[in-house]
């Protein structure tokens, strides 16, 4: 069943973060990173776990370290994908299924 927000603990409450200001996750060790912004927060969880919970329409598996809200996506190219000022890497295995993906989703102008 998917899931509207995500919870995670901040001094011993749990605060709700809604999944439409997530710009990306990533992995470090054996949690997860939310970032949205200049926020960033660790959640105790696989990323595959998670992304089985996200819908699929709205987060996108880019590599086997990061998932990206496509709402959030600024530039794509072959190898890697924007998200403000940050660049994260595209997986050569990924590449052909997440370019599909945002040319399905956006008028896409060759130049």
């Amino acid at each position: 069943m998917p899931i509207d927000c995500v919870l995670v603990k901040e001094k011993g409450r749990y605060v709700p973060i809604p999944l439409s200001v997530i710009q990306y996750i990533s992995v470090e060790d054996n949690y997860c990173k939310l970032h949205a912004g200049r926020y960033t927060r660790r959640v105790y969880i696989n990323l595959g776990a998670l992304q089985e919970r996200l819908p699929k329409t709205l987060f996108l598996r880019i590599h086997r370290k990061f998932l990206v809200n496509i709402k959030h996506v600024t530039s794509i190219s072959r190898n890697s994908v924007s998200i403000g000022g940050d660049q994260l890497p595209v997986s050569r295995n990924l590449s052909p299924h997440v370019l599909v993906v945002f040319a399905g989703n956006t008028m896409v102008s060759r130049h």
